[in-house]
């Protein structure tokens, strides 16, 4: 029997986003209408310019407004209700033009990566976006080059922001484990096996199983189905899905091992999560 699906959050592909022969793409938004949730298999950057939402983002709502930054990575999800007509500039990306040490450091984040800008930050950050746009559009000489860079510099913006981890040296033996994890964090929710997993890094199960846990800390299993509980709860916390629709838009192949497994997460069944959150919008 197949796996078992009753609800499909929209998809955004790279393939059908993002020019694949230079893997970016950046351009200057305006946004008129909701936009409902979905989540893409790459990476994205927006720069909020003026208007005002309600941004949808895992689970939670925050106000977004001018100076507001925010990075989406493969395991986010977002949606944006609009108050005023927002205007942004939107990059998306593949990985592999984020350097390896900050890729670790956004991929190993656990909060949502947003925040707002100052005024005075705005000022040195809203010209890095704008150049991206104009040499993005302008297809001069090197532009591959120079955008990389620009587009570093905004990744070290926000990293300091954020305080993360950031280890300036790079492990070549983690490699093949950071190949996988980009490549889980993009297909956690698919039927998702240990076997496709180890195929990416060119290496045998047995040695993978082994470098993966050094590596992180947790076997290869234990950090899919992790993944799939924390984005089954940010799930549940929209409100908007049944714990069965979360259980399989997560990924789960049965209802019973999503309970096991978030369970074993968050101490508790979502069941109490629902019934919370009834209770709250009565109140």
């Amino acid at each position: 029997m197949g796996r078992k699906k009753t609800v499909d959050i929209l998809r955004f592909s790279a393939e059908d986003e993002i020019p694949q022969d230079f893997l970016m793409s950046v351009s200057r938004k305006k946004i008129s209408e909701d936009f409902t949730l979905h989540w893409h298999d790459f990476f994205e950057i927006e720069l909020v310019l003026s208007g005002r939402a309600t941004h949808l983002l895992n689970g939670k709502e925050y106000p977004l407004g001018r100076g507001d930054i925010f990075v989406l990575n493969p395991s986010d999800y977002h949606g944006i209700r609009v108050i005023e007509e927002l205007e942004l500039i939107n990059t998306m990306l593949d990985e592999s033009l984020i350097r390896t040490q900050l890729l670790d450091a956004l991929l190993s984040c656990k909060r949502d990566i947003m925040f707002t800008l100052q005024e005075e930050e705005f000022d040195s950050v809203y010209p890095l976006f704008a150049r991206l746009v104009e040499e993005f559009e302008a297809g001069r000489k090197y532009k591959e080059i120079f955008m990389k860079d620009i587009l570093e510099c905004i990744f070290i913006t926000i990293a300091r922001q954020f305080a993360f981890a950031y280890n300036p040296s790079s492990d070549a033996d983690k490699e093949p484990v950071r190949r996988a994890i980009l490549y889980i964090h993009s297909h956690f929710r698919d039927d998702l096996s240990l076997a496709e997993a180890a195929a990416i890094t060119g290496l045998s199960e047995k040695y993978f199983c082994t470098l993966f846990h050094q590596s992180v800390g947790q076997t290869f299993k234990s950090y899919l189905n992790s993944l799939r509980a924390n984005y089954a709860r940010k799930l549940l916390e929209t409100g908007m899905l049944s714990v069965t629709e979360a259980c399989y838009a997560s990924g789960f192949g049965s209802l019973s091992s999503f309970l096991r497994e978030y369970k074993k997460n968050f101490s508790g069944l979502p069941g109490a999560l629902k019934r919370q959150e009834s209770e709250m919008k009565q109140i």
